[in-house]
């Protein structure tokens, strides 16, 4: 028994948020047929499949690898990279928390300011 050969089909880039494809169709098994795909996604994320989908929640480089088994037993791995970017002008979680911290401090400025003005007149 001949082992099956794992391929990985995958854009080198994508963004945070957005639905990744993941293809292993060009993965062959000489003198068989391939049973099983698992996909190890880099980010602590698992999933079974030919042809998968998965979304990145965090910018990053995330190294990707397939495990093929044929209906013998005999596996390969593969592996390739995706770089997930940020979109120019996207907020994250962490700059919202400050750009909402900003904007209430900036309300009760402007409440207090208004608060004072009504005092004195």
């Amino acid at each position: 028994n001949a082992p099956p050969v794992a391929s990985i089909d995958v854009a080198e880039k994508g963004y945070v948020g957005e639905e990744i494809i993941l293809n292993a169709s060009h993965s062959y098994d000489p003198d068989g047929e391939i049973i099983s795909y698992r996909w190890d996604l880099g980010d602590g994320a698992i999933a079974e499949g030919e042809v998968v989908t998965h979304v990145y929640k965090e910018a990053g480089r995330y190294r990707i690898t397939l495990e093929v088994m044929d209906d013998g037993g005999e596996t390969d791995t593969a592996e390739a990279y995706i770089e997930i970017l940020q979109r120019e002008g996207s907020i994250s979680a962490g700059n919202g928390l400050i750009y909402g911290i900003a904007v209430l401090g900036l309300i009760s400025l402007i409440l207090l300011i208004l608060l004072i003005l009504r005092r004195r007149g």
